[in-house]
């Protein structure tokens, strides 16, 4: 059951009743966030706690998706094909990265474009 598919050209995945399509060259930036929900019974006894893993995609016209994966490693295959297949997204979260990304977008696209050009030298 899953709902993310990537390849060369494309991701593809769904969120609740609706799918989404968009082109691998467009992400920037992406990470992996986890989430611990704790559950309690009348407000005091913690009886469970769920997590919840996304992998969160930037793309360059400064939109920012949080895709539902159902496990930890599910995150880890499509940051790791990103890595491998797609030379232009920037990897990992940090604040200074958010803040780039909240403040001065341009200079998180001309990062992107700095990394692929330096990757695709490195393969010539």
């Amino acid at each position: 059951d899953d709902n993310i598919m990537i390849g060369k050209k494309y991701i593809v995945y769904n969120d609740s009743n609706k799918c989404y399509i968009h082109l691998t060259r467009d992400i920037i930036w992406a990470y992996q966030n986890d989430t611990v929900l704790k559950h309690k019974l009348y407000g005091i006894v913690k009886f469970a706690e769920t997590k919840h893993t996304q992998v969160i995609l930037t793309f360059r016209n400064q939109e920012m998706y949080g895709i539902n994966v159902e496990s930890d490693l599910k995150a880890k295959k499509v940051l790791i094909y990103l890595r491998t297949h797609h030379p232009q997204v920037l990897m990992g979260y940090s604040e200074q990265m958010l803040q780039i990304y909240q403040t001065d977008f341009n200079r998180m696209i001309w990062a992107s474009d700095e990394q692929a050009r330096s990757k695709y030298k490195e393969t010539r």
